[in-house]
Formats: structure tokens, sequence, C-alpha cells
């Protein structure tokens, strides 16, 4: 998620899906599908922790995002 510009993952993973679904929603686009890591929703897995520290809290990122836009998405039924 981090980019060559300087971002990171919180940057990407966090705010970035959050501005996404914001905008979506704003619009009325009924649906925003996140592809993301099949261990974001195993935080207590070795994938997850491995990903998490290589990645400088990239996983917390992704599942704080992803979380953030299944509210958003929520509140606004």
């Amino acid at each position: 998620s981090a980019s060559a510009k300087g971002n990171n993952a919180r940057d990407v993973d966090f705010q970035g899906v959050i501005n996404a679904a914001k905008c979506c929603i704003h619009n009325n686009v009924p649906r925003l599908v996140i592809v993301s890591s099949g261990a974001v929703t195993r935080p207590n897995s070795a994938v997850y922790k491995l990903l998490n520290f290589v990645g400088n809290g990239i996983m917390e990122a992704k599942i704080q995002g992803e979380d953030e836009v299944r509210g958003l998405y929520k509140s606004k039924e």
C-alpha cells in the first residue's frame, strides 16, 4: 500500500478507502467492493502478524479502514 510517492498504509488502506466510500455514498453508489487481504480478519494468525510487522501496520490499517467503510454504509441505510 505504500507508494513511491511516500504514502503509507494508513494513508491508503485506512484514509483512502474511507475517502472512496464517502465519495461513493455522496454519489449514490450502492456498493463499494474492497479487495483486501484474506488474513485481515484473522489478527491472531501468523500471516497477519508477519504482514503487519513487515508492512508497518498495514493489516491494522486495512481492518480499521474496512470497519469504517462498513459503518459508513450502515449509517446511510
